[in-house]
């Protein structure tokens, strides 16, 4: 007597073993914050001084802001980590931030003030 082994069974379990198993994704692009930023909007605590943000462009993860106040230019060096957020408390004033698209928020805090700033990235 001949036996028979139907192969039905084990293919639909091959198939719900495959559909089940994890896909490889592809690693998410990291963005980029290349370009020419421009200030437009400054706000500072107490109001009253005459900052004024220089435009800064961006290459790679490093960039340097600069600006002038009351007649003093100062000056910072930062990078920017993985999630778009930049620090650097070491600076002429302490400045901070982070992005988000085409915007960029910073912010300094000197003895005198503190302000925030609002950047946007210029279309190409």
């Amino acid at each position: 007597m001949k036996a028979t082994v139907s192969l039905l069974p084990f293919c639909a379990a091959l198939l719900v073993a495959t559909a089940a198993w994890p896909q490889a994704k592809p690693a998410p692009a990291k963005p980029s914050f290349e370009g020419k930023w421009n200030a437009q909007s400054v706000q500072c605590t107490p109001a009253g001084s005459t900052t004024r943000f220089s435009p800064i462009t961006i290459r790679g993860t490093k960039f340097t802001t600069r600006w002038t106040r009351d007649g003093r230019t100062l000056s910072c060096d930062l990078t920017i980590a993985a999630d778009g957020s930049f620090a650097n408390k070491t600076c002429d004033v302490p400045s901070s931030g982070k992005f988000a698209g085409d915007a960029m928020e910073l912010s300094i805090q000197s003895q005198e003030r503190i302000c925030k700033i609002a950047f946007t990235r210029e279309k190409a």
